[in-house]
């Protein structure tokens, strides 16, 4: 459509994270008009009056009187007929080989609304936040123009499966022990890395594990066998994981060897 950069846009996000900011900055540069929101301020977003809002990044639910009033594009990192708040977490988790990220037009619940785009990407072992950062957010800047298109052209949604809806993960349904296989323990820990977190212990200590790669040492289950680089290398049920950070309670994020060091 001739008239799509016209059109009032508003980028709404409860925090102004990677996969915001890469949307904004690239399309900003070809909209005439948009503006970048964090937090849902219906009063505001009443005043801006947009065409469209486009949700990268949302924690909260958008009220009624908004997605009655405005068609809000909300970006969910799965295929279509997944939902909840979890979603690229649990694929890791259970050993999909592929998922998708879907554009879902905010409705009445939960990622019920219509899909206008969608595409699929094979998922590589790496952490949650990494796929976030590059899968999803790469395909993200493929398909949020072809679901612009599709709307303001009036074409109809795409069909979708019933809605699978899935809780929000937590660390308790990541727990693993050290002699489990390394496969095993290294798709627990990256399903909760950044967040929530995977808890394991290491020299009866207990703590967040961060950056998980398939080590080459094989060695006795939860010992601690190399250190090199600021990692730590410890042996699994059938090999070794290297880990490149740990966190306790305060939550920052450590070189792993220097926290096992202090």
């Amino acid at each position: 459509m001739q008239d799509l950069d016209a059109k009032k846009k508003l980028f709404l996000s409860s925090g102004f994270n990677g996969l915001t900011q890469k949307l904004w900055t690239y399309f900003s540069s070809k909209l005439q008009q948009d503006r970048v929101m964090i937090g849902i301020d219906p009063a505001q977003i009443h005043a801006f009056a947009p065409d469209i809002i486009i949700c990268p990044y949302l924690k909260q639910y958008i009220p009624k009187e908004i997605w009655a009033a405005y068609p809000c594009f909300v970006i969910h990192p799965g295929p279509p007929g997944d939902g909840g708040p979890s979603s690229l977490n649990w694929a890791i988790l259970e050993g999909e080989s592929s998922w998708g990220v879907s554009i879902i037009q905010a409705s009445e619940g939960w990622d019920t609304g219509p899909v206008w785009a969608a595409k699929t990407f094979i998922i590589p072992q790496a952490s949650v936040a990494h796929i976030y950062r590059n899968q999803v957010s790469d395909n993200v800047m493929d398909i949020l123009p072809q679901a612009l298109e599709r709307y303001f052209s009036k074409e109809p949604p795409l069909s979708k499966p019933p809605i699978v809806y899935r809780r929000q993960i937590k660390s308790e349904h990541l727990t693993f022990d050290w002699e489990e296989k390394t496969e095993t323990i290294l798709r627990k820990i990256n399903a909760g890395d950044s967040q929530p977190g995977t808890i394991g212990t290491i020299d009866r200590q207990s703590f967040q594990l961060y950056g998980a790669t398939k080590g080459e040492l094989p060695g006795q289950p939860g010992k601690i066998l190399e250190k090199k680089f600021g990692q730590v290398c410890i042996g699994t049920g059938d090999g070794s994981i290297w880990i490149k950070r740990l966190a306790q309670n305060n939550g920052i994020k450590i070189r792993a060897a220097d926290l096992l060091d202090t």
